[in-house]
C-alpha cells in the first residue's frame, strides 16, 4: 500500500439520532464505545441475551448456498436477530464471502436479510478459507462489486471486515473511500 492510502477505518456503531461518538478532535478516543460480538452456527445454542455487548453480528448466509439457520441443531440467525434487541443489543448481518459471483453472493445475501432492512447493519467477512479468489490479486474489485451491490439494495453502507494483515496485503483504498474496513 502506498503511504498515504487506508489501511483500515475503525467504524462505531451508535443508535440514529444519539451524539457523535467520542471527542470530535481525537476522533478515536470514544468514551462510552460500544463492544460487541459475532455469531455463526459453531455457537449453536447461545442465549444472544445472556452475552453482555452491546451489539451482535450474525452470519446469515455463505456463497450463495448456505442460510445460517438450523433451528432444530440450535442456530437460527432470523431467532438470534429478534432477540438481540429485545436485551437492547443493536443488530448486524454477515455474509461470509466464497468469491463466486460477488451479485449473485450479494442477492443472496439480501434474499435472506431483507426484513431487517433499516433495522441492522450489514457486512461482508473476507477470509480465506472457503474463498476461492481470496490471494488471488481480484480481492478488492470482487468485494467492491459485492458492497455497491449490497448498498444498493439496502439503501445504507455496509462494513467489510478481515485479518488485520490481509489490510496490508492490498490497497483497499478504493474500497474504504466508500465502506469501512
Amino acid at each position: 500500500m502506498s503511504a498515504d492510502s487506508a489501511e483500515a477505518v475503525e467504524a462505531l456503531v451508535k443508535v440514529k439520532g444519539s451524539d457523535a461518538p467520542g471527542s470530535t478532535v481525537k476522533p478515536f478516543a470514544y468514551e462510552g464505545q460500544l463492544n460487541g460480538f459475532d455469531i455463526a452456527s459453531f455457537q449453536a445454542g447461545i442465549n444472544v441475551s445472556k452475552v453482555s455487548g452491546d451489539f451482535v453480528f450474525i452470519k446469515a448466509t455463505q456463497g450463495i448456498w448456505y442460510k445460517d439457520q438450523l433451528p432444530s441443531k440450535g442456530y437460527d440467525y432470523a431467532a438470534w436477530a429478534d432477540e438481540a434487541p429485545a436485551s437492547g443489543k443493536l443488530v448486524g448481518f454477515y455474509h461470509y464471502a466464497e468469491g463466486g459471483d460477488p451479485i449473485k453472493e450479494a442477492d443472496c445475501f439480501y434474499d435472506v436479510i431483507k426484513a431487517y432492512k433499516g433495522r441492522a447493519v450489514v457486512a461482508l467477512d473476507w477470509e480465506q478459507t472457503s474463498n476461492k479468489l481470496f490471494g488471488t490479486g481480484f480481492d478488492v474489485q470482487w468485494c467492491k462489486r459485492f458492497l455497491d451491490r449490497i448498498a444498493s439494495l439496502m439503501d445504507a453502507r455496509p462494513l467489510i471486515y478481515m485479518s488485520k494483515s490481509v489490510t496490508h496485503k492490498y490497497d483497499w483504498s478504493s474500497v474504504a473511500v466508500d465502506y469501512p474496513l
